[in-house]
């Protein structure tokens, strides 16, 4: 019985970290990421949400000067306009935007949301659209 007590104290605390992000994606094995929102995070003014999006990775990228394994994104999408401006870009060492930071940049100006893409997805959740 302790040993219970102690797995559900364990498991409470270890998935508390990961309790906002929401993943967007099934898990696709063909996929190269799990893609995440931060529900919390979303602000709205208007035709504009704000918020954070998580690439994770299933394999390290190298197309950094350092491996990494996840990216989170801090986002505005112009619902209206179909539009995306990345304000910040964190890409780190590890999994679900841990460890060390490898880089950071942004912004990076509006551009146009492609039908099909990972941003539509994503719009979707911030807009709310279907």
């Amino acid at each position: 019985m302790r040993n219970f007590f102690s797995l559900l104290i364990l498991f409470t605390f270890s998935s508390s970290a990961l309790a906002d992000w929401f993943l967007i994606t099934e898990k696709n094995p063909y996929a190269k990421f799990d893609q995440y929102v931060e529900m919390s995070s979303l602000k709205r003014g208007g035709d504009y949400v704000r918020g954070y999006a998580l690439n994770d990775y299933r394999q390290v990228q190298t197309s950094q000067p350092q491996p990494y394994l996840s990216q989170m994104f801090s986002e505005e999408f112009n619902c209206k306009e179909d539009e995306v401006t990345f304000l910040n870009i964190t890409t780190y060492s590890q999994n679900m935007a841990r460890g060390k930071i490898i880089n950071e940049s942004g912004p990076i100006p509006k551009q146009h949301i492609p039908p099909g893409s990972v941003l539509k997805q994503y719009e979707q959740i911030f807009c709310l659209k279907k």
